[in-house]
């Protein structure tokens, strides 16, 4: 993973990772934004109050003390997975770390996107993982990866999960023909086929 900083960003350093696209493109057919704001939340667990939804409420206050973040228990491979209620090409996802403490939580937080809920998500494809955690955002570049649930997942005995905002940055899949959206099957055919030359 390559990571850069931008000091532009609250004038402290960022997190960012990149990663290659996927191995096939779909047009998009609306520009990016967040898809993530006002989605359905679910986490493995809710310690201190702090709900799913917390994640994703538009508000990236990252003083946990102020309560618009959310957090797991202690716990073997924490999780939080928003449903975006169809499938999207994800561009971008950013997550706004705690930074009243604990920042370094994050370290080793695995962002996966796809369509299946085996394994709560957490089997989905990766985009990326925090290798390393500095600054107040970490920037996951996805490139187009499609699906409809997007998970943060940090894998190992005893970790806790606080995310203090998700945004998830996607476009609408493109229509058919004008017969409506491209449907699973067809999308993950375009997602797992190789590039026809």
């Amino acid at each position: 993973m390559k990571y850069t900083a931008d000091t532009n960003l609250d004038r402290r350093p960022t997190s960012i990772v990149n990663k290659p696209p996927p191995c096939a493109s779909v047009k998009l057919s609306h520009p990016t934004e967040n898809v993530a704001l006002g989605a359905s939340p679910t986490q493995s667990s809710t310690d201190e109050g702090a709900a799913a939804e917390g994640a994703n409420d538009g508000n990236s206050d990252n003083d946990f003390r102020h309560g618009s973040c959310s957090r797991t228990r202690k716990s073997k491979n924490p999780w939080w997975r928003v449903d975006l209620t169809e499938s999207f090409n994800v561009s971008d996802v950013i997550i706004t770390n705690r930074a009243d403490c604990c920042s370094d939580q994050l370290q080793g937080a695995e962002i996966r996107i796809g369509d299946s809920l085996e394994n709560e998500g957490n089997s989905n494809k990766l985009c990326g993982i925090a290798d390393a955690v500095f600054g107040p955002k970490l920037i996951f570049i996805c490139d187009g990866f499609i699906g409809r649930y997007v998970n943060v997942i940090i894998p190992g005995p005893d970790k806790i999960l606080t995310l203090c905002e998700v945004e998830i940055f996607g476009s609408e899949l493109e229509y058919l023909h004008g017969k409506g959206r491209l449907d699973t099957a067809l999308m993950l055919w375009l997602y797992t086929a190789p590039q026809l030359s």
